[in-house]
């Protein structure tokens, strides 16, 4: 390339950056548009949002029941232990009783 044509280049693509809008977008500010495609456009963006709202909270949900099923055995084995441990304490105090019964027979006879 000469450097007159790189010049030119240089030139007219300036010249297009210009005329850009600071979005860097299609959109020309100064230009003339259409109210319908504006509407459509703020309703696909309004329905884009809904859908997308949905499909997080209904993503939210399935986590949620997820974990409820996970959470549940486990609720269940910690009742279940509760459970035991609460027998054992009955039978630790039965059997601490008894051995008070022991004790006091044995010094009975060691009296005797």
């Amino acid at each position: 390339m000469s450097e007159e044509e790189i010049e030119k280049w240089s030139r007219e693509g300036r010249s297009k950056d210009l005329h850009m809008s600071p979005s860097c977008s299609s959109f020309e500010v100064l230009d003339p548009h259409d109210p319908v495609i504006s509407r459509l456009a703020t309703q696909l963006f309004r329905k884009t949002n809904d859908y997308l709202q949905s499909e997080m909270a209904s993503g939210q949900v399935t986590i949620e029941l997820f974990d409820n099923q996970m959470i549940k055995p486990l609720l269940l084995q910690i009742d279940q232990i509760d459970a035991q441990v609460s027998r054992f304490e009955v039978n630790a105090y039965r059997l601490d009783a008894y051995t008070k019964q022991l004790k006091a027979a044995f010094k009975e006879l060691e009296e005797k």
